[in-house]
């Protein structure tokens, strides 16, 4: 888990970032030459994002590009074939991930609400309500893997 220290700095880092370029965009004194300096470095900002442009690499890819053309394709190719590999299974990942997700939730919900039912039973004497409750925990747990089914379905429904 993250600490929580960690997430206020790096959120209240980029809160100021953020906050200090909208303070200089809507000065009247700085803001048109602090816009003039953003263009010219090639930088723009928005929330949780900075983003820098530049052409200095240009020349040498292009030169890179002209001299070592079968090179920078195999390259290019290797790249395109590592993306697609790694984003079926970061979709595997997840899929897994959230699965064991529900499962743990539905498992400590099913151990929550039979351990209010058990104790609700040990209190009534009659048996006709230990095993109104007894059929109502298994309908609960008939719900919690309808659930669960209906979950997984609709994810991978999502992703075909």
């Amino acid at each position: 888990m993250i600490p929580v220290s960690l997430l206020v700095v790096v959120v209240g880092g980029w809160t100021a970032v953020y906050l200090t370029d909208l303070v200089l965009k809507s000065s009247v004194y700085f803001k048109h030459s602090y816009e003039d300096w953003l263009e010219h470095n090639g930088l723009s900002i928005s929330p949780f994002h900075i983003r820098w442009q530049t052409a200095i690499f240009n020349r040498a890819f292009y030169s890179w590009g002209r001299r070592k053309a079968r090179m920078l394709y195999q390259w290019f190719n290797f790249g395109m074939v590592f993306g697609v590999i790694a984003m079926f299974s970061s979709f595997f990942l997840l899929g897994k991930t959230l699965m064991q997700t529900l499962a743990q939730m539905m498992a400590d919900s099913s151990a929550s609400y039979s351990s209010s039912s058990s104790s609700s039973s040990s209190s009534s004497s009659s048996s006709s309500s230990s095993s109104s409750s007894s059929s109502s925990s298994s309908s609960y747990s008939l719900h919690n893997d309808q659930v669960l089914q209906v979950v997984v379905s609709t994810f991978f429904f999502c992703f075909k």
